[in-house]
């Protein structure tokens, strides 16, 4: 209890220190600003996070990066350690982009020149107060310093990571653990991240005994592991464990199973993770937790997640359990969210915070530099590692007709829905939805007979057209919006009585008749219903179907949204490849599914959308609609 008014009494000295307290009241207001928060993407967001980093370097005068950006004092000293590990982080992003490219070379060449003139003689690297050789710091650095070597072939980079895995060999106890120059002189298991470096640097010096040191450590940190999955020495100090740790721990076992080869590091990692991946299904994972897995604290760590993220974005990659990429996408999804990407104070954009919220547990009103390092790791891990499913490839097919005939659609409800959370389509989602205004339709009749002979099935139908490849399980509905006002609308609800079951088949067959010339490679006992209606009474059959079917219950209810949305269309990413969406899409989805939008919820129906408007439409109005 004691602790817990130290703590709560040394928060609330910093926030009497603030010098941005607008930034703290829009955190307050966080939850309320859902609306105003601008939706990019991935691209962007990595982007943002790049330049804060490079800002971080410049605010120490080029000699690595700064710890951390803190709403007290503002940018810190340098850090050894992260600057170690975020050099193999700008090496990696700039191999799969063009974005600052050049900015990024020197900043990792100043970096790695600052890291070998602070080296002590004895190898060892100092802590973040630089006055204390540290284990893990000097595990951290020999990341960058074998990043800096490979990409270079400057051979004091070696050199210098030699002089560094030589001097963790002699400070590791008979057991495997690290307690000399640990911190706090206690062992810890997420020295495993020390040991998958001594991995890396091993590539280079085979016969150095780094490998059998590594695999030493490993072997105690396995030993550690209870059935629960909980490690013993998880955390910093005794007691429940951070999420930072728990992910350092996993990345290095995973890292070194990768290396090594060997499963049981692999299964160590995996049966905490689908612990973790259980506690994530309720909620988004918490900060800290006990030796049981009970949640500890208010607050959220980000740092942790975007590891957590990484450990599940891993072991898809080596079991291809779908379930594994779909929490990693769905925790990189909330990092999103709280990005820093507005606000008034130009220090923090692109920042991550270390808690949500900003005053939570870990580093509270704080921004340190490791948060953006594992958001950029996550981000291009889960962009490399989405499996492209056949409906994306069919629907770029489809797009590149729609693109040269020059109609204007956008991704629509579901599917957006998917692409601004995580750039991929929701689980479960069965079929693609594009939407369209009547306006366009004209250009799209003339290119059905053309995607007929490349193989897609249509059925047109007044509201929808329907694309699909039935064999190959693909469905793309292109909803057809009509102008009411200042909205569009289109149906989207259909309430039908039990009994009403045959006018509804009846009514279905005389709308489809209507269209019966742009069908495309629909079954011969489609087209065989469609031609029982001749073509001159297509039109009064459908009308008086209509009209009966309203008289016996059955009910249309119409989606409605402003046309403000789609005034401008922006390009919107879904598993790599742009598509125009509404503009702004935040403000467009919580219009279609209501404030708390960027949840997943498992149990959504068609009929819980707040955008439903009973007054614009009805069954009877169905027959005034019309394509032709």
């Amino acid at each position: 209890m004691a602790n817990l008014f130290i703590t709560t009494g040394r928060k609330v000295k910093q926030l009497a220190q603030l010098a941005h307290l607008r930034v703290v009241w829009n955190e307050i207001k966080r939850p309320t600003q859902e609306l105003s928060r601008p939706v990019l993407t991935v691209s962007d967001q990595l982007q943002l996070a790049i330049d804060w980093l490079l800002l971080a370097h410049v605010a120490v005068t080029q000699q690595g990066f700064s710890a951390k950006y803190t709403l007290a004092t503002e940018w810190d000293r340098s850090y050894p350690e992260t600057t170690g590990y975020i050099i193999p982080t700008l090496i990696n992003y700039s191999l799969q982009t063009t974005y600052r490219n050049e900015d990024i070379k020197q900043v990792i060449i100043k970096s790695g020149e600052w890291l070998l003139s602070i080296q002590q003689p004895t190898g060892a690297f100092l802590n973040y107060e630089g006055d204390q050789a540290m284990v893990f710091d000097t595990g951290q650095v020999i990341f960058g310093l074998c990043a800096i070597y490979r990409t270079t072939q400057d051979i004091r980079y070696l050199l210098a990571a030699k002089r560094a895995g030589d001097w963790l060999l002699g400070e590791q106890e008979v057991d495997g653990a690290w307690i000399k120059h640990a911190y706090k002189q206690r062992p810890h298991v997420y020295y495993s991240y020390v040991s998958w470096a001594l991995l890396e640097l091993a590539h280079f010096d085979p016969d150095s005994g780094y490998r059998e040191t590594a695999i030493k450590n490993l072997d105690w940190v396995v030993n550690q592991q209870q059935l629960n999955g909980w490690f013993n020495h998880f955390s910093f100090i005794p007691g429940p464990a951070n999420l930072h740790t728990i992910g350092y721990t996993l990345q290095g076992l995973l890292a070194a199973s990768e290396i090594l080869g060997d499963e049981k590091y692999c299964k160590a990692a995996q049966l905490t993770a689908d612990r973790l991946l259980i506690l994530n299904q309720s909620k988004v994972l918490e900060g800290i937790y006990t030796n049981q897995w009970q949640s500890v604290g208010r607050s959220r760590c980000l740092t942790g997640l975007a590891q957590i993220g990484l450990v599940w974005q891993k072991l898809f990659s080596i079991t291809q359990d779908k379930k594994y990429q779909q929490a990693a996408i769905s925790v990189f999804s909330y990092l999103q969210t709280v990005q820093v990407v507005t606000g008034h104070n130009p220090d923090i954009k692109g920042a991550l915070a270390g808690s949500v919220p900003l005053w939570g547990d870990y580093l509270p009103f704080a921004y340190p530099n490791w948060a953006p390092k594992f958001f950029i790791d996550l981000g291009l891990a889960v962009q490399n590692n989405l499996v492209v499913p056949s409906s994306i490839i069919a629907l770029t097919e489809l797009t590149q007709v729609f693109h040269q005939a020059q109609v204007r659609y956008w991704l629509n409800m579901g599917t957006l829905l998917g692409a601004v959370r995580g750039g991929a389509l929701i689980k479960g989602d069965m079929d693609i939805d594009l939407g369209i205004v009547v306006d366009e339709v004209p250009k799209v009749l003339p290119l059905l007979a053309q995607l007929g002979k490349q193989g897609w099935r249509v059925d047109v139908t007044t509201f929808s057209i329907f694309f699909s490849k039935p064999t190959k399980g693909i469905l793309i509905e292109l909803m057809i919006y009509q102008h009411y006002q200042d909205q569009l609308w289109t149906p989207l609800v259909k309430i039908l009585p039990r009994f009403n079951r045959l006018l509804q088949y009846a009514d279905l067959i005389a709308e489809r008749s209507l269209y019966k010339q742009y069908h495309q490679n629909i079954p011969w006992h489609h087209r065989l219903a469609y031609g029982l209606i001749p073509r001159w009474l297509d039109r009064p059959t459908r009308h008086g179907l209509f009209h009966l079917n309203a008289f016996f219950g059955q009910q249309h209810q119409a989606m409605a949204f402003p046309d403000k949305f789609i005034a401008t269309l922006v390009p919107t990413c879904l598993y790599g490849q742009e598509f125009p969406a509404p503009s702004p899409a935040g403000e467009y989805l919580h219009h279609i599914y209501g404030s708390d939008w960027r949840t997943p919820n498992p149990y959504w129906r068609v009929d819980m959308v707040p955008a439903i408007d009973r007054t614009i439409f009805n069954t009877k109005d169905q027959a005034k609609y019309t394509l032709i």
